[in-house]
């Protein structure tokens, strides 16, 4: 259930606000037309290629856009018009991961509310760059749990580091 709440959180407000429209924020205007472009060419082959030169090699990373696009293909949406849901979902996949995250490290009313807290941000800071939020948005609680690894195995008590004993 609080998956589903967090994915509503970051899927309802974006939806609502683009209706009507077949392209996400901004369109495809500054910004989101290599977005854009870069999840088409990858929706037309899953050959890593430049958004803007096909014989050269990627300039930008290009996993999130080649999931993108080879999901697109998989759909038979052309890759303009899968960049929409696949923006959404990822926002609402970034809160989800966020609460994961956190759930290991506090109690779960606590790992909820900092969940949310990282939804709305990433919907108020984020929604224009979906690929960086995903990995933005589970920053915090990994800061957390890289902390208290240090400072558990720097210590040696064995109730901190309780990760890096199960990881070695």
């Amino acid at each position: 259930m609080t998956w589903i709440a967090l994915s509503a959180l970051a899927t309802l407000p974006l939806s609502l606000m683009l209706l009507g429209t077949k392209h996400y924020i901004f369109g495809i205007s500054g910004d989101q037309g290599f977005r854009v472009q870069y999840l088409t060419r990858f929706a037309d082959s899953a050959r890593l290629a430049d958004f803007a030169y096909a014989d050269l090699p990627p300039y930008y990373p290009a996993g999130w856009f080649w999931i993108g696009g080879r999901l697109a293909d998989l759909a038979e949406v052309t890759g303009w018009e899968a960049y929409k849901p696949f923006a959404i979902a990822t926002m609402a996949v970034a809160g989800v991961v966020a609460f994961c995250v956190w759930s290991l490290l506090v109690r779960r009313v606590p790992a909820i509310l900092l969940a949310l807290m990282t939804t709305v941000v990433g919907l108020r800071i984020a929604a224009y760059q979906p690929y960086s939020w995903l990995l933005a948005a589970a920053l915090p609680p990994l800061a957390v749990l890289a902390w208290r690894l240090v400072r558990g195995a720097a210590a040696g008590d064995p109730k901190r580091g309780w990760l890096a004993r199960r990881c070695s």
